[in-house]
């Protein structure tokens, strides 16, 4: 009997400590927290905080903070809430915040989110709920740039005009309103709010407001990219004018022979498709890359740029493989040519024999000396190589702090400038980890 009454306490005390057990609310990176609060004081620069519970914070506790000095980061909601009765995110000071992860944020009195004191917020998705306040509050020269997400809010934002406090800005690119939207929030000139004709979400949120994400010679503007590629004329110049995520990537097969021009315009378009972010199947077709942006490739029997047939400019822009899988691929009869732009992966997928010419860029392994163009010469400035025209180069060495000798180049989004020693510093002057 004695023996029976001990296993049923062993019984009950584990299923107590199970009950006890802490639950994980949030992490970073693989580091779990069982406080919410903890979890954002914890945050440094680069840092992900991805919600792993609910957090209600309706019992009195303090509002999520961020308010380090000199940090950017980022809050994926994962598809949890975060409710407070106050307001539940406040943003302070020299702060970047990225919000996404289709979660909601509630407040029942005050506003989702407060950013004073030159704070940022960017917000990719998500529901902002402010039965009796605002979405967003913005005071003392913040920013707020809305790129998605529902704004349930009495207003969607407000931004404070009180002497000393003016001066903050706010961009809309896209979402659904419970209000109608002001040209003036508008994040761009081919960012439109229009009826929302969604019969899902429209008695809830009646105004949409969407970006193109594309225009070709200036005119014609489209919200479909496979539609403004398939337009393209010999001579176009199709603009970026948002970013695009596709599974497949950007195929010109099917146009006319000719000459096409793709500017990236700060944009990124990345892609998981085997045969390419950018693929070239026609020999009679050149296609080439200007601007800043970032084409990407996440698929590893895939590449950036693949040229099957035809000619390939890259004349700007930052291409990454995020696998072990080549930048380009260039089969026989094809070429490239790099003039500029920045390289981040293993360049090419058979370099013996890949016809491609290099002028210009910054590498992050050694490009062969077969492959430099004439008069070209390479550097190497620790992590990363330079590749420099002596007669015209496009990118040159800079001087950083106007003494020693450097190189810019980008790393997750940032510019980076990197010192001969291989030291890096952002453009402020601060040294990097």
């Amino acid at each position: 009997m004695k023996r029976f009454l001990s296993i049923i306490a062993i019984a009950v005390m584990a299923i107590v400590s199970a009950s006890a057990a802490p639950q994980t609310v949030a992490s970073i990176g693989s580091t779990p927290y069982y406080n919410i609060h903890e979890a954002v004081e914890a945050l440094t620069s680069g840092d992900v905080l991805t919600l792993e519970a609910d957090i209600d914070l309706s019992g009195g506790e303090g509002a999520l903070e961020f308010a380090s000095d000199d940090l950017y980061c980022s809050l994926d909601l994962n598809g949890h809430s975060i409710k407070r009765n106050a307001c539940p995110i406040i943003i302070r000071g020299n702060v970047e915040l990225y919000i996404y992860g289709n979660g909601v944020v509630q407040c029942e009195i005050e506003d989702a989110i407060q950013i004073y004191n030159g704070g940022t917020c960017y917000i990719d998705n998500g529901t902002f709920v402010a039965a009796e306040s605002y979405g967003i509050f913005l005071s003392g020269e913040s920013y707020a740039e809305i790129n998605g997400g529902y704004f349930k809010c009495s207003f969607a934002w407000a931004i404070d005009q009180e002497p000393g406090f003016e001066g903050s800005e706010l961009a809309i690119f896209g979402g659904y309103f419970s209000e109608e939207v002001s040209e003036d929030y508008l994040g761009s000139d081919v960012t439109f709010c229009d009826p929302n004709k969604d019969a899902l979400t429209k008695d809830e949120y009646p105004y949409v407001v969407t970006t193109a994400v594309a225009s070709i010679n200036g005119v014609y503007v489209y919200f479909d990219f496979p539609s403004a590629i398939a337009d393209m004329k010999d001579g176009d110049v199709l603009v970026l004018e948002s970013n695009v995520t596709m599974d497949d990537g950007i195929n010109f097969e099917g146009l006319n022979p000719g000459s096409y021009t793709i500017n990236l315009n700060g944009h990124w378009v990345e892609s998981n498709s085997e045969d390419g972010t950018i693929y070239i199947g026609s020999d009679n077709i050149t296609v080439s890359v200007t601007g800043s942006g970032d084409l990407v490739n996440h698929n590893p029997e895939g590449c950036v740029v693949f040229v099957d047939n035809g000619g390939f400019f890259a004349d700007g822009g930052n291409y990454y493989s995020t696998t072990s899988a080549p930048i380009f691929a260039i089969n026989d009869g094809s070429f490239a040519e790099i003039n500029a732009g920045s390289y981040s992966g293993s360049l090419l997928f058979d370099p013996e024999y890949a016809d491609i010419l290099v002028y210009g860029g910054v590498f992050s392994t050694q490009v062969p000396e077969s492959k430099l163009g004439e008069d070209c010469h390479i550097e190497n400035y620790g992590t990363v190589w330079v590749v420099i025209d002596d007669n015209a180069s496009a990118i040159k060495p800079v001087l950083f702090n106007n003494k020693s000798k450097a190189v810019k180049t980008y790393e997750n989004g940032h510019v980076v400038i990197i010192k001969e020693n291989g030291a890096k510093y952002d453009l402020a002057g601060r040294r990097l980890k």
